[in-house]
């Protein structure tokens, strides 16, 4: 069969590396907590009202830039405690072990490229 054939059952590689996963998988998470630490924080606090009597309308207007800051800033804390945790499962002590457990069961590892099935019919 030739190589470009769609009707053929070799493995098509996975367009995501392990890294990229890993890097997907913690923006995403902590773009959900960070939405829910939104959530709860100006639920309780509106950030125009911090301690100013008179304000301006242009401040007042600023209200939905500052809850975007708000969650930008929330999203990038999720996002590092993510990653460094991220980090540390790959570049722990049980690492290697783990990656050794999997390839004896006949799985692939984590770090190796993942090949799925072409769903071309």
């Amino acid at each position: 069969m030739p190589e470009n054939d769609p009707q053929s059952d070799a493995p098509v590689p996975a367009l995501w590396s392990p890294r990229n996963e890993g890097i997907g998988v913690a923006l995403w998470t902590s773009f959900i907590v960070a939405s829910l630490e939104t959530m709860i924080v100006f639920a309780f606090l509106d950030p125009v009202t911090l301690g100013f009597d008179g304000l301006a309308p242009t401040l007042v207007a600023l209200r939905p830039f500052l809850y975007a800051c708000g969650f930008f800033f929330l999203w990038s804390f999720a996002f590092i405690g993510a990653g460094l945790t991220a980090f540390m499962l790959e570049s722990g002590p049980h690492a290697a072990a783990r990656h050794a457990a999997a390839s004896a069961a006949g799985r692939s590892a984590p770090s190796a490229p993942v090949s799925v099935k072409s769903a071309k019919t």
